[in-house]
């Protein structure tokens, strides 16, 4: 396992962790072109920009949270080529931006969203894939068989130890979740919203029984015995809950 696939000119380089989401971005990107809703959102002249703005507000999401969890400064921030990301950041991040776009475009916000959420998983899961190679998001110590250990003095990791492959945990599991999703959940979940919604208790479930695996987690004493991350995943599935509550009713009465 390499973090650094190819080294150009230091801090320049080409990272396992950036092929693997560049390599997601363009599987989910050529799925979502294929779904019918796309047809329907019409949303072929919008999906460059699209593509873009989900990108950018992900990377500034997700390196946030990573920051706030690891209490780094401002400087450590901008250091992208040190690794450390948050997916649930990424999340919050394209949550809290996007829909201003789509308002503007007069792109309906929840069928998107909808779209979205049914092949975010796959996208996550791709992704994390890149974290099990960098040693990104690393587990805790272990004698279990399936542990492993990372030698890699470019790893984020601790070295020379056997630790939990959280990563690949987290990617069966977000895995799970795409397949679920897309070929039982979407004939199912048909009423505006309601996909969103299961995806976000979905991916707070997930994250937060992850993270009980997980070696970098941050606690504080006030979290009652919860990581950072974990109070983050309660939120997003109480979100989660009240959006599919609210779906069913507001369909309903429509």
């Amino acid at each position: 396992m390499s973090r650094i696939l190819v080294s150009l000119c230091d801090p320049i380089n080409i990272y396992s962790y950036g092929l693997c989401i560049a390599c997601a971005v363009v599987v989910v990107s050529w799925f979502m072109q294929k779904h019918e809703q796309f047809k329907k959102l019409n949303l072929e002249p919008y999906f460059s920009n699209i593509i873009l703005l989900c990108f950018s507000s992900a990377l500034l999401g997700g390196r946030l949270l990573y920051c706030l969890e690891s209490a780094m400064t401002v400087s450590d921030f901008f250091a992208l080529w040190e690794g450390g990301f948050s997916v649930l950041g990424s999340v919050i991040g394209v949550s809290a931006v996007l829909p201003y776009y789509l308002v503007k475009n007069n792109i309906p916000l929840l069928p998107f969203f909808d779209l979205i959420a049914l092949h975010a998983p796959l996208l996550q899961s791709l992704s994390r894939l890149g974290c099990f190679f960098s040693g990104c998001c690393y587990g805790k110590q272990t004698d279990a068989w399936w542990g492993v250990t990372y030698s890699d003095a470019e790893s984020i990791a601790p070295l020379h130890q056997k630790i939990h492959p959280a990563q690949l945990y987290s990617a069966v599991s977000l895995l799970i979740i795409f397949i679920i999703q897309y070929f039982v959940l979407q004939k199912i979940l048909k009423k505006p919203g309601q996909m969103f919604a299961f995806y976000l208790m979905a991916i707070g479930v997930e994250r937060f029984f992850v993270e009980y695996f997980r070696g970098d987690s941050t606690y504080y004493e006030h979290y009652v015995g919860f990581s950072v991350t974990q109070c983050v995943s309660i939120g997003i599935f109480v979100s989660g809950l009240l959006l599919m509550a609210w779906a069913f009713r507001y369909n309903d009465k429509n």
